[in-house]
């Protein structure tokens, strides 16, 4: 069977363990935060679109923004915490125009 829709969800690993997990619906901006004294250090996987699964397993869904992990990378890297705005405007070209959107993010905090 498929994985599940996702509305927004967030996974922080910290030394290969998932840190944190904040499922949410529907926020306009999801918001990333590493534990103090760490820094985003990857992105693992990032999807802008309808990505389905849970925390263990996930995926890019029918509609999926190409320049979502560059956008999330670029918001991120270096920083201990982040806001990415979920929004067409943030991820440009909407490829699937009539389909509710969310954004899943796995990112490495180290």
């Amino acid at each position: 069977s498929s994985p599940p829709a996702v509305t927004s969800l967030k996974l922080i690993r910290r030394s290969g363990g998932i840190h944190n997990r904040h499922p949410g619906r529907g926020p306009r901006a999801l918001q990333l935060d590493c534990p103090s004294g760490k820094t985003f250090s990857k992105i693992i996987f990032a999807s802008y679109g309808n990505p389905v699964g849970d925390c263990s397993k996930y995926a890019a869904g029918s509609c999926h923004f190409s320049n979502s992990r560059r956008v999330v990378e670029k918001a991120c890297l270096g920083k201990r915490g982040c806001s990415i705005a979920q929004s067409t405007q943030n991820f440009g070209r909407d490829p699937c125009p009539r389909i509710p959107k969310s954004l899943l993010v796995d990112a490495l905090c180290g």
